[in-house]
């Protein structure tokens, strides 16, 4: 006959036995908790957390009546997570997150989910995204939200925030399981570190895309992705910028020197990105790219239209006067499209 039995039969198990079971058990992960949250790295600590959790079921199971599991259960989560999560994810959190440890966070978010206390990652969450925008787009070992408050940062701030973007979205799906409390603080902290300082970062979001569009793939670096998918990522980027007009205003210049002047590595590259644009956002002005239509019977191209393709000079001298005076609108012009 096992213990339990014994302890059932002589009817001490409740409530003399199941009391004091669950009161050493406190008593003992209490003092666990205090000198291993302390001593281990936070890393090291969720992990073994972890496995006590999984151990002290198992042994519950075996042992124990259900209830008194429960009790166990809960008396050994208070102590090793609900007690210390505040500390544990203040130690942890930023440096899991720079670090990708997707597992780590994977772990402390289902043993938050446990104890209910999830809310105190939303935080860290939101305040890791607006204090730690990594500087450097290719290896992000500097942070801090200069990248777009700097103007010194300004050549470096698309890809940046491109790469950053990409690395937050990587830990919610991986970590958070694309959790809708953790997008909702992605989306609003975002938001909120593109936009501090106005105007700019629509600016420079309109510049990167000319130079992509310039070059094609050559203006892509080794193993990055081709120029459709990147062009995508960048709209991405675009619809958390606040000043639509002022990257419409640049986008259109940029996108007349581009064809006027023969500068643009495929037309329908072009013309794909001024479809992404109007779809993910119809509040643009109606920017289109077509063929040029046949000039009407009788038409003739007003003077400054006309000139030999080889007076090169001239006619950029035309076009940049054009463009400084906002006409949006070249028709009839051999070999280029038309501009609406």
């Amino acid at each position: 006959m096992s213990t339990l039995s014994i302890l059932t039969t002589l009817d001490v198990y409740y409530p003399t036995f199941a009391d004091q079971l669950v009161q050493s058990t406190q008593s003992y992960y209490a003092k666990e908790a205090e000198t291993l949250s302390s001593s281990m790295q936070p890393a090291e600590y969720i992990v073994h957390v972890d496995a006590r959790l999984q151990q002290e079921s198992t042994r519950c199971e075996r042992f124990f009546e259900r209830q008194s599991k429960k009790e166990v259960m809960i008396v050994v989560q208070e102590e090793l997570v609900a007690n210390v999560s505040e500390t544990i994810v203040a130690g942890a959190f930023n440096n899991l997150v720079k670090e990708n440890d997707t597992e780590s966070l994977r772990t402390l978010y289902r043993l938050l989910s446990v104890v209910n206390q999830v809310d105190i990652m939303h935080s860290a969450w939101s305040d890791y995204i607006k204090v730690c925008i990594p500087m450097d787009a290719t290896d992000g070992q500097t942070f801090g939200v200069e990248m777009v408050q700097y103007p010194e940062r300004d050549e470096e701030m698309v890809p940046a925030l491109l790469s950053f973007k990409a690395h937050l979205d990587g830990v919610l799906r991986n970590s958070f399981n694309s959790d809708e409390m953790f997008s909702a603080y992605l989306r609003e902290s975002f938001e909120w570190v593109v936009n501090r300082r106005r105007d700019k970062p629509a600016e420079y979001l309109a510049k990167y895309l000319d130079n992509i569009l310039r070059k094609g793939d050559k203006g892509l670096a080794s193993g990055e992705s081709s120029v459709e998918e990147e062009m995508d990522r960048v709209l991405v980027l675009f619809r958390f910028v606040h000043g639509k007009d002022v990257f419409e205003a640049f986008y259109k210049k940029d996108l007349a020197k581009r064809l006027l002047l023969a500068k643009s590595a495929s037309a329908d590259a072009e013309r794909s990105m001024l479809t992404k644009l109007k779809n993910g956002n119809p509040s643009l002005s109606p920017l289109s790219l077509f063929p040029p239509p046949s000039p009407p019977a009788g038409h003739h191209p007003p003077p400054a239209m006309s000139w030999p393709a080889t007076d090169r000079g001239r006619m950029r001298s035309t076009v940049y006067a054009e463009i400084r005076g906002d006409v949006q609108r070249y028709r009839y012009l051999p070999g280029f499209y038309e501009i609406v």
